[in-house]
This record gives C-alpha cells, structure tokens and sequence, in this order.
C-alpha cells in the first residue's frame, strides 16, 4: 500500500538519523522526484543538503536544527537543484523527531511542488508577488544566483533576439535553474561574462553597461550586484531595447548633415560679403583712378588677394561633401565655430548674452562637418546651463599644452575653443560620468532609463569627433559657479591665413578725421577708406573696438559719421555703439554687414540711424551718406561712380 501510495502520490517518504548524518530508510521514488539514484543516497549523507540552493541551506539548518531540540516540527519549502538534470524545483518538506538524543530519527515526507508555486499560487499571490511584479516590468530583468544560475527571469518581455552578444547562444538552456555561462557557445563571449559576473561578487565593480547589437537590433545590458546584509547574494541583469533610440540618433544625426552646408554657408556669409565688398570698392577705384598707375596696381592687386581667400573660404564648404568625410583638410576653426553658433536654436535668446573673441589662428587639420556637429554639442550644453538667464562667453586661442595635461594628448602647439557658462555647474561626480555614452544629469524615461530630452550623447559624441582629429577635450567645472570646456586641436601649418592682432589707429590724412570706419577685415577697411577719401571726407579706420573708441575720444568734435561693423571679435557691433554713445550722444552711426539678421537686428536697437547690407555699392553709399548728413557728397565722386 505505501509502495502504490508513493507512486501515485508523488510523496517522497524518509528516515533521517541525525547521529550518523544519513538516510537509513527511504522510498524507491528518489530518482523520479528528486534526480538522485538509490545508489547516490546510500553512498552520500550530506546529498540532501549539497544539492539544496545555496541561498536555501541556512534556512533549512536553522529550522533542523529547532526540530532536533524539540522545539518545533519541521516544515519548509525550498530550492532543491536535481543533480540529473540541473534544473531547479522548489519541494516541500515536512517532519518530526521521533525518539531521543542519540537514537532520535527525523521521519517526514517530501513533495514537489513546482508547478504550484510557479502555477496556481502565483495566481493566488496577488500584485505584490514578486513574478507579478517583475511581469509588469517592460524590460527584460534577470537575476542569477552564487552558482552563477538562472533565478528568474521576466520571460513574457524577453526579446528572443536577445543572446548576449553570442550569435550561438543557446536560447532553449537559459531557464531557471540552469548555469547560465553554460548557454555561451563562443568561448571568448563566455570568458568575458564569467569575468564581468567575478568582478561583480567580488565588488570590484558595482555597476557594468554594455551596448549589444544583435539582429539588427540594439539593446543596452546593465549589471549590478544584489547585496544583503553586505554579502553579495546573486546578480541583477536589465536588458533595455534601443533600437528606437539609436535609429533616432541616426536620423538626427543625417538631418544635421543635410543641413551642414547651408548652416556653413551662413556663418561665412559675413565673410563673403566682405570680399565681395572690398571687390566692389576697389574696382570703383580702378574706374575712377583709370589714369593714376600706381593705384591701379594696387587695386588690382587687392582683388587678386580678396579672390584667393575667397577661394579657401569656398573650398572649406565643399568639405561638406559625402565623399570628403573622412578627409583631414586645414580648416579654420573661427569659421567653423561661427557656423556652430548659427547652428544652436534659442542661443541669441534675450536673457541669454554671448559674446565671442576669435583670436588669431592657425588653421587645423579636420573635417568641416564634423567638427561643427562637436561645437554644436558643447554650445548647447552651454545654452541649457543658463536657460533661465546667464552669459556664454566664446574664445579661440593658441596654446602650449604640456605633457599628461589634458588625457591622451602629446606635448604641443594646440588651437583651443573655450567654452564657458554661467550657469549651475557640474560636482566632481558629473564631471567624471559627463563622457560616458547615455549619462544625462536630466529626467530620465522609467521604462528605458535614457534621458526623455537629452539621451546624454553630447559630450560624448564631441570627445570622439575631437580624438578622430587627434584633439581632446578638458573640462573646469565648480557647483553653482558655472563650466568651461576646453577643445583642443593640434597645430597645422600652412593653409588659411591668420588675423593680425587689433591695429594701430590709421588716420587717411593728417587733418582731423571725419568718418570713422570700423572693420575687423582689413581689405574691407582699405576698400572703405578709399572711398570715403574719394567722396572728400577724411578718413580714419580701426580694426578693433578699443582703437575705435579712442579715435571718439579724440576726435569726437570732428566726426560727422561712423561705419560700423555688425559682428566683431571681442565686442559686438551694438556694445560698440552704446560706448560711442557714452562718449558722442549725437554721433551719427551707419551699421554695415554681411551677418544674419540676428546679429544685425541689435545694432539698430542700440542706436545706428540705419544699416546697409554687405556688399556695398559706392552708388548706394554715397547715397546713404547724403541721407544721414544731409547734404551732397562731391561731384568728383558721383562722376567716378557714374563710369
């Protein structure tokens, strides 16, 4: 009866003796509830305990040991790892001590109850079961015990595709209670990830991310050990799928492109009509001067030198060309910087100031495009700090670095961007995490942990375009007082010719003047001053807003007029201006400029009775001229404009 009993009921029935630490009376169904053969059991005492999950044992010693002192039946349910199939299976266990001391027996019956607790039970369990929890988790969540087993796993949010990196990966073995390194078949994805889980129960590491492609599909794993009472109990794994995410980036990332050349062409715009403008003046010079050789040649020769700059300025935007991607050609980093600035929606907003210092340069070998997305990064970085109000201050430099100051970087000649804001600054913490792929100090999404606004791919993206051009990037950061990130570019020779420093005042005659003109680009200034000495005036030029205000200084009683320019290194037209007020309140301004609107717009709030576009024509000139003064210019000049 107890034979057919067993049989039918799945009942496994025992007689433990305590003093010889064995079974000494079972029955023949051990092999078909708990893997283990007759032979097994007659052999090996401690089989019950070795084979009990690890994280179950001090649970089942403790309540044995109750039970052997009389205090209490026995009665547990626990893990039990069948050693034929390793498969994990949860059974219950009740028993009692019959007898004493040393002739005491532990009689009792075990029954397997998996597919209740896996079935029925958790059914019953209600929401704050731990499956019904971790089924409402939309990623895949796995945790992994001490023997490096498979505890639970989320199985109704896995994605099939998913296999660790292995392409081999043995998906139907990645259940519960089987070793989880024996579903690696690639020995060298199964070496990486018994290394990575070592360093996690040793606590060398608390926190490991890897991004995973596989199948077309992108998924980022996250690690951490699960700790209790300071021992590490088992591993936590999140797999996250960012497919999504990443094809975004991409889109982003080729839209950005796309618009690279126009973006370029209008932070050269400025320069270009420049030329153009020096262009226009100096053939009206040739025009008027037909009969004077000497002015002629240096008419002529001024057009040939604004023709070949205007030549590098143009190469530098077919660098926007697919097909020149990956070419190192020298670019100017002023131009590339102003294209950036152009670039960065809500930077010119009105509780926003920017002010930009272009230092004299040399140029650098890297790609126009790319390197205009790594400005861009870092300017809106910069813009979000001060949201709500601040300053952004711009400067490009050259610079000594020495050896180890900024990683990765030699000793040597470097171009430098520096970048500052006012804004909340950034603790030691950020500043270490700042480059990490997907780190963002902003508000993260629940479901997949990527920031909502700021996916954290700026500062990271800018750090590998700059390493592709051998540069690197430091960063000064103090909590509440604001960052600077510095960019740093090797030194090239050759290529884009450098801006002089601000200049001397120049004085066309030795009277005092009586139109001040105002350019930071000399062959502008030159062009200008000959015209305006053609129309009869005297001139006075100054590539700098210090130079120029001194001119007001001392010649304020004199001057009828000022020409001066929109956008100016170190301070802008309009800031300009308001000085020239300060000094002159009833100085006549006309602003000129090849700049946006943007740029342009606050020169005539600040005060310029009107503006001209870059280039300008000495026919629209002269006629702006007479409009603001009042009268007419002389007829040498309008027969020398009408040839």
């Amino acid at each position: 009866m107890v034979h057919s009993l067993t049989r039918k009921s799945g009942l496994f029935i025992f007689s433990y003796s305590p003093k010889l630490k064995a079974l000494v009376s079972w029955t023949d169904n051990a092999a078909s509830i708990l893997g283990v053969k007759d032979s097994a059991i007659s052999r090996d005492g401690n089989l019950f305990l070795r084979h009990v999950h690890p994280d179950d044992r001090f649970i089942i010693m403790n309540d044995l040991e109750k039970t052997l002192l009389g205090k209490q039946d026995y009665s547990a349910s626990y893990r039990w790892i069948r050693p034929d199939t390793n498969e994990t299976r949860w059974l219950h266990c009740r028993a009692y001590c019959n007898g004493e001391d040393e002739a005491a027996l532990i009689e009792g019956i075990i029954i397997d109850l998996t597919d209740e607790f896996t079935g029925s039970i958790i059914q019953l369990a209600g929401p704050d079961s731990t499956a019904t929890v971790l089924a409402a988790i939309p990623r895949m969540v796995i945790t992994i015990d001490s023997d490096l087993r498979l505890l639970r796993i989320n199985r109704n949010k896995q994605d099939q595709s998913f296999n660790f990196g292995d392409s081999d990966f043995i998906d139907k073995d990645f259940s519960v209670g089987k070793p989880v390194l024996d579903c690696f078949k690639d020995k060298n994805k199964r070496e990486q990830f018994e290394n990575i889980f070592k360093s996690l129960f040793e606590r060398t590491q608390d926190h490991i991310q890897q991004r995973i492609e596989t199948d077309g599909k992108v998924f980022r794993l996250e690690m951490e050990p699960l700790i209790e009472q300071e021992a590490v109990k088992g591993l936590l794994l999140l797999v996250t799928d960012i497919t999504e995410i990443v094809k975004m980036e991409t889109q982003l990332a080729q839209l950005q492109k796309n618009e690279g050349l126009r973006l370029l062409a209008a932070g050269v715009a400025h320069h270009f009509n420049n030329s153009l403008q020096s262009i226009i003046g100096q053939a009206a010079i040739i025009s008027s001067q037909a009969n004077n050789p000497k002015l002629v040649r240096n008419a002529a020769d001024s057009i040939q030198e604004i023709v070949s700059r205007t030549s590098e300025l143009s190469r530098q935007l077919f660098v926007f060309d697919d097909s020149s991607k990956n070419v190192h050609v020298p670019v100017d980093l002023n131009i590339s910087t102003m294209a950036a600035v152009n670039k960065v929606d809500g930077l010119f907003a009105s509780d926003i100031k920017v002010s930009v210092n272009f230092g004299t340069i040399q140029p650098v070998l890297a790609n126009q495009d790319t390197l205009v997305e790594a400005l861009v990064e870092i300017l809106k970085n910069a813009k979000e700090s001060v949201i709500d109000g601040g300053n952004i201050s711009i400067v490009t430099y050259e610079k000594h670095l020495k050896a180890n100051r900024v990683p990765e970087l030699t000793e040597g000649n470097y171009i430098c961007v520096a970048i500052s804001d006012t804004g909340k600054g950034m603790d030691e913490h950020t500043i270490q995490k700042c480059f990490d792929p997907f780190f963002t100090t902003k508000t993260k999404d629940l479901h997949t942990g990527v920031g909502i606004k700021d996916p954290g791919l700026g500062l990271s993206k800018a750090l590998t375009i700059l390493k592709n051009f051998n540069g690197g990037i430091r960063i000064k950061s103090n909590k509440l007082e604001g960052t600077t990130v510095y960019m740093y570019l090797p030194l090239t020779d050759g290529g884009i010719p450098a801006i002089d420093e601000e200049s001397s005042i120049k004085i066309g005659t030795t009277d005092a003047p009586e139109v001040l003109i105002i350019d930071d680009d000399r062959l502008v200034l030159q062009t200008l001053e000959a015209m305006i000495r053609d129309m009869g005036f005297r001139a006075a030029t100054s590539d700098g807003f210090r130079s120029a205000l001194s001119v007001v200084r001392q010649h304020g009683r004199t001057l009828k007029l000022v020409l001066l320019d929109a956008v100016m290194p170190g301070m802008n037209g309009a800031a300009v201006l308001r000085r020239i007020r300060k000094i002159e309140p009833d100085l006549k301004v006309i602003g000129f400029s090849g700049a946006p609107n943007e740029h342009t717009q606050p020169l005539l709030e600040a005060g310029a009775v009107s503006l001209l576009r870059k280039p300008v024509s000495p026919a629209v000139l002269k006629s702006e001229i007479e409009k603001v003064l009042g009268t007419e210019v002389p007829k040498t000049f309008q027969q020398a404009i009408a040839i």
